[in-house]
Order: C-alpha cells, then sequence, then structure tokens
C-alpha cells in the first residue's frame, strides 16, 4: 500500500495532535465509508486521546465557521478528502 498524499493547509495544533489526526484520518478512509463515518473516527480517535470536545467536518467539498481553542485547530487532506479537526470547549458532556 503506498502513503497516503496528505496536505496540510492550515495548522494550527502541535506535531503530536497533528500526526494523531492525520492518522485517524487515513485509519477512516480505509475503514469506512461515508463522510460521517469518517468524522465520527477522527472525532472519537482525537477525544480518546486528548480529551473532550473535539469536532471533525470531512469531504470533498464543504464550508465552515467553527469557533475553537487557541492551539486546537487542523485543516488538511489526505487522498483529496478534506478534514477540519479542532477542539470548541474543555466542558462539555459527551453522551
Amino acid at each position: 500500500m503506498s502513503e497516503p498524499n496528505v496536505k496540510q493547509l492550515q495548522v494550527e495544533c502541535d506535531t503530536y495532535k497533528l500526526r494523531t489526526a492525520i492518522d485517524a484520518a487515513t485509519e477512516a478512509i480505509s475503514r469506512t465509508k461515508s463522510n460521517q463515518e469518517r468524522a465520527t473516527y477522527v472525532r472519537q480517535a482525537m477525544d480518546n486521546k486528548y480529551g473532550p470536545a473535539w469536532s471533525c467536518v470531512t469531504g470533498l467539498d464543504f464550508g465552515s465557521e467553527i469557533p475553537y481553542l487557541p492551539e486546537n485547530f487542523a485543516f488538511f487532506t489526505v487522498d483529496n478528502v478534506s478534514f477540519l479537526v479542532c477542539k470548541s470547549t474543555e466542558n462539555v458532556k459527551v453522551m
């Protein structure tokens, strides 16, 4: 299997969080079928490693306007699929 084509478009997080997000996105592309499943996969990976409340938007084309905590934002593509991953708050109850 070849390495995925990753492009970092806007990154405001440390390299560890970015690597976790890119690895989760790469896995999500190979293990899931829909954008919703991919977004959930990446969000859960980030929540599990860094605590809630992470958000993920993914797809081939979308717009967004999402508030986020400083140093907790990444926008990148993996094989031309866009991923916006950010943490929006420290205080949330995940159901």
